[in-house]
């Protein structure tokens, strides 16, 4: 139990802060747990009974004051993220404030799950490697050959049944970095009306597609996309979605990778190019003419040009981008 009723103690005491001293301005610098970073760019501060926490690797900032009758959802991402013992801090803490401090709130649930991994998954038993010697499989690959994707890198299926909603589908499995199955989708090559598909009881939650990308020691840059199409047409990564979580950002700030993002061109593609730009990521505004993404652009000019593109034209000027970003995602 902690002896007495402020955060202050209850992070000194936990052993995060190890012998260090603060700095003149009363900062304790710390290697960031919630993104794992390699270097001491975290750091608390203690003032005023008020905690403070910020990284300048992955941007994370939070706080906490002595009248605060919960945990804000970045401060407890902190402490779950550095092991702080949280029911017992939360029973130090809120006790006083009549609460049931064992209980975790939806707010703290959801705080604690953003920086959970995926679960690992079985795929269906219906679900096949695309194979050219088998003839069912031709009209499948004919779709995926027409978009320049490499089906037997990233190991694309389909189901053997004739029907069902799995039927007519390309299945793309997304692995951890332990290689186990933890999400698929399946993008239909039938002419669907429902273009995708996704399990209906597996969350996609914090899912990354191309963790051997990410993790190929030839290149020092990634590029991040939102589809997986665009991944697979450049060997990047994509986070299935076009939103960041913290847990998104934890796993790329543990590569010492150049970032890179190409904004979709709508309003989702600006507004995670605004916050990928405060992360310290950068955005690249390729010459791809009216391609609308990377894996079009690649059908139309080539990998090598696409490529080329987009590494000469990234900036992480916020200055830059934000002129760039309104023509580029109304175009």
């Amino acid at each position: 139990m902690f002896e007495t009723e402020t955060l202050e103690t209850v992070i000194k005491q936990s052993g995060i802060l190890g012998t260090r001293s603060p700095s003149a301005s009363g900062w304790y610098t710390v290697k960031c747990k919630v993104c794992n970073d390699y270097k001491p760019r975290g750091g608390f501060l203690f003032e005023n009974n008020a905690v403070m926490y910020h990284c300048f690797n992955c941007g994370h900032t939070a706080g906490h004051t002595a009248s605060s009758q919960k945990f804000s959802k970045g401060m407890y991402q902190v402490l779950t993220a550095f092991g702080v013992d949280i029911p017992t801090a939360r029973k130090t803490l809120f006790a006083s404030f009549g609460q049931h401090p064992e209980e975790e709130t939806d707010e703290e649930r959801e705080s604690r799950l953003a920086l959970q991994p995926p679960t690992p998954i079985e795929l269906p038993e219906e679900f096949e490697f695309l194979n050219k010697s088998n003839p069912d499989h031709a009209q499948a690959i004919m779709y995926v050959e027409s978009r320049l994707v490499d089906y037997g890198k990233y190991g694309l299926m389909v189901s053997n049944k004739r029907s069902g909603m799995w039927h007519g589908r390309i299945i793309i499995p997304m692995y951890d970095r332990s290689n186990r199955v933890i999400f698929y989708q399946g993008r239909s090559y039938v002419g669907s009306k429902d273009r995708w598909e996704s399990p209906k009881k597996v969350p996609k939650l914090n899912v990354i597609f191309g963790y051997h990308n990410l993790d190929d020691t030839d290149r020092d840059y990634i590029i991040v996309c939102e589809g997986l199409f665009d991944a697979m047409s450049v060997d990047g990564i994509a986070i299935v979605g076009s939103e960041f979580s913290p847990f998104h950002h934890r796993v790329l700030a543990q590569s010492h990778k150049k970032k890179i993002i190409v904004p979709q061109r709508d309003h989702r593609g600006y507004a995670m190019a605004l916050e990928a730009l405060d992360c310290g990521y950068h955005l690249s505004f390729p010459d791809i003419g009216q391609a609308k993404d990377i894996n079009d652009a690649v059908i139309q000019y080539g990998r090598l040009y696409t490529e080329q593109q987009i590494l000469s034209k990234t900036t992480a000027s916020k200055y830059e981008a934000q002129l760039k970003l309104g023509i580029w995602c109304s175009s």
